[in-house]
């Protein structure tokens, strides 16, 4: 009897061995992919948090000058450039050039990509009202530089002379200022993907607790079925992290228009963290799957 006993639990064991397997490898997938979208509510899509972890590449020369020369054709334009004495337009050119690369001119730029991010996001989620510098237009999402683009006219003007105080003088009427950041397609692909993290993020984590407690009851040997998930979820986080290895390789390079390169020095440090985040999980996975595994051993003896 106890040996037909033992080999009952042992044909058991056997028919419900793939099952256990197929959804350990799940839970594994499922805690990667909820990692994944808590990670970008809480950090890419929280503005306070992507401020923490973008640091000093919101000073970027290659993400701010954009905008600073943005912000600048925009008041130059609006005050009559056009206007401006074909001699004087050299020290224009140059007085811009001063402004741009100011301490302080760089801190509003600064400032007003924190006001973009946290426009678009707010936007994406339906509380535009929140949000009055940033507006979806029919030219896309645009973003209000008119602060930004009269301090600049002050500081062009003031190195201009009698030049300076004219154009100054027609100043940078309302409703200038308006810079688009994202055309119309570009931000709606931006808006899907903000509503599909928020709507992810509970599915998903609830989904990996009960692929986990499906695993654990259908298994005989639970401590077994414990380290086989502390494995599947160590490679497949591995894999995840390697592949933002990658992207950051490709982010790194500098290459590509302006705007791509302006892009790639925002996602850098945020891609980074990222990747930080999924060695962490791999490496929680490793020493589940270890205590577990010398668990199940000592179980036997």
């Amino acid at each position: 009897m106890p040996h037909r006993a033992v080999a009952h639990a042992r044909t058991y064991e056997r028919r419900r061995r793939p099952g256990v397997g197929l959804l350990a490898v799940l839970t594994a997938l499922l805690v990667v992919a909820a990692t994944l979208v808590v990670w970008t509510q809480r950090t890419a899509l929280d503005t306070e948090r992507f401020v923490d972890v973008a640091g000093t590449r919101l000073g970027d020369p290659v993400l701010t000058r954009p905008l600073a020369q943005a912000a600048a054709d925009q008041a130059l334009r609006a005050a009559g450039q056009d206007a401006v004495p074909a001699e004087v337009r050299v020290q224009v050119e140059q007085a811009v050039e001063g402004v741009v690369a100011s301490d302080a001119f760089r801190s509003r730029i600064e400032q007003l990509v924190v006001t973009a991010h946290a426009g678009a996001v707010g936007v994406a989620r339906g509380q535009a009202e929140r949000h009055p510098d940033v507006a979806l237009t029919s030219e896309g999402f645009v973003v209000d530089t008119r602060p930004v683009a009269v301090e600049m006219l002050d500081g062009v003007a003031a190195g201009l002379g009698d030049a300076g105080a004219a154009i100054a003088e027609r100043g940078v009427p309302d409703g200038a200022g308006q810079v688009p950041l994202l055309s119309s397609r570009a931000f709606s692909v931006v808006e899907r993907a903000v509503q599909t993290v928020d709507r992810a993020v509970v599915p998903l984590v609830a989904g990996a607790a009960v692929a986990l407690a499906l695993t654990l009851a259908l298994a005989v040997r639970r401590r077994r079925a414990l380290a086989g998930v502390g494995a599947a979820t160590a490679v497949v986080a591995a894999l995840a992290a390697l592949a933002t290895v990658a992207v950051r390789v490709l982010l790194g390079t500098g290459s590509g228009p302006a705007e791509a390169r302006a892009v790639g020095a925002l996602l850098e440090p945020l891609v980074a963290d990222l990747t930080g985040t999924l060695w962490l999980v791999a490496g929680v996975g490793v020493v589940l799957g270890v205590v577990a595994g010398l668990a199940a051993r000592v179980g036997q003896r």
